[in-house]
């Protein structure tokens, strides 16, 4: 049986929330003005990096609970989604915490993100055994 565990998708709307947070939180401190992505997705764009901050970030915060209804689907292409999902949140967020050590400062979206690590492992652990309970070992 191809599903995916009532478990996981609680974590992934836990998850969602903390998104939404930590994104109010880089609003507040102005990250737009100081990550290096945001000013090198402006420069190509020719935009200035609060613009590309917004349409970048608007989109995905669009997306995300569309991608959750998506995620109830059964089979192989949810958890491939949810693997992708966890690698992008769970994985990529890390350089806020990153950027901080490096400045010994804080760095915006750096308490919000001082959180992922801890969900992010429940959330791996939990998608791999989905992966096991529907696919083997």
């Amino acid at each position: 049986m191809n599903m995916v565990s009532r478990r996981l998708k609680n974590i992934f709307l836990t998850t969602l929330v903390l998104i939404y947070v930590h994104g109010i939180e880089e609003i507040l401190t102005g990250f737009p003005h100081v990550d290096s992505f945001m000013k090198v997705g402006s420069d190509y764009l020719d935009l200035t990096p609060e613009q590309f901050y917004w349409m970048f970030h608007l989109s995905f915060w669009v997306l995300l609970p569309i991608l959750y209804i998506v995620f109830h689907r059964r089979g192989k292409i949810a958890l491939f989604s949810f693997s992708l999902f966890g690698f992008f949140f769970f994985v990529i967020e890390l350089h806020h915490i990153i950027k901080a050590l490096y400045s010994l400062s804080y760095y915006p979206g750096l308490i919000t993100a001082l959180v992922y690590p801890f969900i992010g492992v429940l959330y791996w652990k939990e998608l791999i055994k989905n992966w096991r309970m529907n696919y083997g070992r």
